[in-house]
């Protein structure tokens, strides 16, 4: 028999497509591992900015003694958040909780909570 009968020579060996899905996977993995670090910087951003609203807010309300609920609208960086303060009143001393999460989302970036007495000092 002839060898040069049995012997194909199309195709890819077996070496040939270890190295070529090694490649492929790290490529793969290189990707996954930017686009992973690029969301938790983004969330990141999103939550310092949240706490720095929300403290700004929270000042505000300590130095003016506010006791009134609402909810407003802070555009940072092209990024819309809600606010939303609320107020409890029992007898003399109120409770505040101010709520920052971007806007059309359910998940709460950042709260902060603070009671103060509402009597007159005398």
């Amino acid at each position: 028999m002839n060898s040069r009968g049995l012997k194909n020579d199309s195709g890819f060996t077996i070496l040939e497509i270890l190295v070529g899905a090694s490649l492929f996977f790290l490529g793969f993995s290189i990707l996954v591992f930017l686009l992973s670090r690029m969301i938790v910087n983004y969330s990141i951003d999103d939550i310092s900015t949240a706490n720095r609203i929300a403290s700004n807010y929270m000042e505000t309300t300590i130095a003016t003694r506010d006791t009134l609920s609402f909810t407003a609208f802070e555009i940072e960086n092209n990024v819309k958040y809600q606010v939303e303060k609320t107020t409890q009143m029992d007898n003399s001393l109120a409770c505040i909780s101010i709520k920052v999460k971007r806007h059309s989302r359910i998940k709460v970036l950042s709260e902060l909570y603070y009671e103060f007495s509402t009597a007159e000092n005398k």
